[in-house]
């Protein structure tokens, strides 16, 4: 699937930025208009990568997040301080682009209404012949709970999923500023409804809460 595999090369390119996305959906990952790519918009809830799993703030989507940014509320609500709770890194974004690998799978059109189990549920429903085809698989380790396990974008890309795509350009991808270069005060990577937007047609990971 091209629109998977732009926002994987998409992700790779910010990360490599040092970029922490943190909202990867369907409504800011947008398909270009001559069919070349998708484009990610909407920089809100970015911010430049720590260097580690010290990310604490719960920012994104529900239904999109990954299951250690959502442990965080509920250690909180058990009263362990901050300084207690391991936090998350870059591995967040892939297991939100397994839940929109999983969406454009099964055809789920409601964002982020569908979980994890819902998927595994599905794949359980088919043949076993078909479960072991490489969507499936590509499906499954996207949606890795330890981030240690979790498949990271760039290895996502040279899975099986994609042999019949033409290749990407790594380093070619376009970038739409209407910022106009100007750098902000604030911690995160965007902080107005401005911001870069990534074209997936081509390719390209480390900053704070």
């Amino acid at each position: 699937c091209l629109y998977i595999r732009d926002t994987l090369a998409a992700l790779v390119h910010v990360q490599d930025k040092g970029i922490l996305y943190r909202d990867v959906k369907p409504s800011n990952m947008l398909l270009r208009r001559d069919g070349k790519g998708a484009i990610m918009i909407d920089f809100d809830c970015a911010t430049f990568y720590d260097g580690g799993r010290n990310h604490l703030s719960q920012l994104g989507t529900e239904g999109y997040m990954a299951p250690e940014m959502m442990a965080i509320a509920e250690l909180r609500n058990e009263g362990v301080p901050d300084e207690d709770i391991d936090g998350y890194g870059l591995e967040v974004d892939a297991y939100s682009v397994g839940i929109l690998l999983g969406e454009v799978l099964f055809r789920k059109e409601d964002e982020g209404e569908t979980s994890k189990e819902d998927f595994l549920r599905y794949i359980s429903l088919l043949p076993h012949s078909q479960q072991q085809l490489p969507q499936y698989d590509l499906l499954l380790k996207l949606l890795e709970n330890d981030p240690d396990k979790r498949i990271d974008p760039r290895e996502a890309l040279q899975h099986p999923f994609f042999k019949d795509l033409p290749p990407i350009g790594f380093g070619s991808l376009e970038f739409f500023d209407s910022s106009e270069g100007e750098e902000s005060d604030d911690d995160s990577a965007g902080d107005d409804d401005s911001h870069d937007g990534v074209s997936g047609s081509g390719s390209g990971g480390d900053g704070d809460e």
